[in-house]
């Protein structure tokens, strides 16, 4: 089979060119891949920025906050252990195709409309100490938590635009070092690195004359690291947590629209972002607690062809609510 010169070049650039650049996607211009006189250029552009838009914000729901909700420090070895049921969401922006459609023709930088839509996952943890620390008579130093979690991710629709999950349910894990374990005086400090990984899902946004831009195959693996330190004051914790998080995603574009029907080879993304969080909790009984966490995620490192409002780097706010058991 022949392949263009132009197909060749076009395929050759697009990996090249990180989709973090401010230029129309390779195959965005390539006839064979949008149609000649790129009816589908316009569909596919979009379609490549809001797939960068959603992965940004899925991330800082998979990726964000506290491992063990409300505690900075390590449990203080075997066989002691933490378990939690707690809530994450945010408002999810996601575009809004049927506020302006999805127009045919070669890729053209506009500002695409977008619509607030609130998500949540749900999450049941468990960690359990492996190692007590050293103690070097101020505190003990270097105790080790194993951590693993059960998440349920819902999906979510909103006007034009669904996304939805190929199951519900999916593992983290992690491990926290206490640094520093907590005493009377001192306060509690750990440092965990966690992954956590979006089951594959498949999103769809449509305008009202029934265009649409499909994304397959979507993968999404997160991966984070915190610091924090944290201190109890009898029945109230207060703690404060600083990190980063970071992902890599695939999936696969196509769409079809009045004139062009159309797959690209595909894409993928990655950033890296600065998170930060602060808990507060309260120990209803000796094993059980209410705990509030509010977080934020900013310094996405992809641009988008396309202007989104709020912007695709924009800072990311994040609430979770939990109760734990255990001590």
């Amino acid at each position: 089979m022949r392949v263009s010169l132009v197909s060749l070049t076009a395929a050759v650039a697009a990996l090249a060119a990180p989709l973090a650049a401010q230029t129309v996607n390779p195959y965005c211009q390539d006839p064979q891949y949008v149609g000649a006189g790129l009816p589908g250029g316009n569909a596919c552009q979009q379609g490549i920025d809001s797939y960068q838009y959603a992965v940004q914000q899925y991330s800082t729901l998979f990726a964000a906050g506290n491992m063990e909700i409300g505690r900075a420090d390590a449990l203080g070895g075997f066989p002691k252990f933490q378990a939690a049921l707690h809530i994450t969401g945010m408002n999810l922006i996601t575009p809004a195709p049927r506020a302006n459609g999805i127009p045919s023709g070669p890729a053209v930088s506009t500002t695409l409309e977008t619509q607030g839509n609130d998500f949540a996952t749900f999450s049941a943890d468990g960690a359990l100490g492996l190692f007590g620390g050293l103690d070097l008579g101020i505190a003990k130093f270097g105790a080790v938590d194993a951590f693993v979690n059960l998440n349920i991710v819902p999906g979510t629709s909103a006007a034009g635009y669904t996304v939805t999950p190929s199951k519900k349910f999916y593992f983290g894990y992690g491990a926290r070092v206490g640094v520093m374990q907590e005493t009377k005086v001192l306060p509690g400090v750990g440092v965990t690195y966690v992954v956590r990984n979006m089951p594959m899902s498949y999103v769809v946004a449509s305008d009202v004359f029934q265009n649409a831009i499909y994304l397959s195959q979507l993968k999404l693996d997160t991966h984070a690291w915190t610091a924090t330190v944290g201190k109890h004051f009898g029945v109230v914790s207060l703690l404060v947590g600083y990190g980063q998080t970071s992902f890599t995603s695939s999936g696969v574009v196509s769409w079809a629209i009045t004139g062009s029907n159309g797959t690209i080879p595909s894409v993928s993304a990655s950033s890296t972002q600065t998170q930060y969080f602060g808990d507060f909790g309260v120990k209803v009984a000796d094993t059980f607690g209410i705990v509030l966490e509010l977080g934020e995620v900013s310094g996405s490192q992809l641009k988008t062809f396309n202007t989104f409002d709020p912007a695709s780097d924009a800072t990311r706010s994040y609430a979770s609510v939990g109760i734990t058991f255990g001590k």
